[in-house]
């Protein structure tokens, strides 16, 4: 097997699943219905949320079926079954003064800024809260958010690379965004 093969000292103990499973980081993992994700690393902060729901793909005319989504190593995550708390938090983590308050604490490299790790989380930012008007017009504008940019990927993804289609769904909710942040600044007393 070449697992067997292939594995270190540290593994020899291990079998191919445990490896995968190392300090149970995937066995742990909740089966939420939303997972809000934010890269560790990263000049800019950003956040996004996957709902777990099936997903049927086609591969050289091989249909598969998707169940659910691991987060990697470069991936954080909160885990919520709550959609309203995903739109709130995603709402958060796009803010732009979330990432300008981070930008001290992160570390920087040859490009600049770069680990975010769980910096954002050393911010003052409040549990969601359903009763909370903030936070539901948070929640609400992450929606529309999601809504907007949904309808206008639906025409087809620009050919661009990751960093320009970033700009360029920013432009498209440069209004979202400017609410987004007048609210986060409120809530943060910044």
């Amino acid at each position: 097997m070449i697992w067997e093969e292939k594995r270190g000292e540290k593994s020899e103990k291990m079998d191919a699943v445990d490896w995968l499973d190392y300090r149970h980081k995937l066995s742990m993992q909740k089966q939420t219905k939303y997972k809000v994700l934010y890269p560790t690393s990263a000049t800019y902060l950003c956040g996004c949320f996957i709902e777990k729901k099936i997903i049927r793909i086609e591969i050289e005319r091989q249909e598969l079926e998707l169940q659910d989504f691991v987060t990697d190593v470069k991936t954080f995550y909160l885990e919520t079954d709550k959609k309203a708390e995903a739109h709130y938090l995603c709402s958060i983590l796009n803010a732009p003064t979330v990432d300008e308050l981070i930008k001290p604490m992160q570390s920087r490299g040859l490009f600049g800024p770069r680990d975010i790790h769980k910096k954002v989380w050393e911010l003052p930012i409040p549990e969601f809260d359903s009763s909370n008007h903030d936070h539901l017009a948070l929640a609400k504008l992450g929606e529309e958010g999601t809504k907007k940019i949904s309808e206008f990927l639906s025409h087809g993804v620009p050919q661009k690379s990751i960093g320009n289609l970033r700009k360029i769904i920013k432009a498209e909710l440069q209004n979202e965004i400017k609410e987004i942040d007048g609210i986060v600044k409120k809530i943060l007393k910044t």
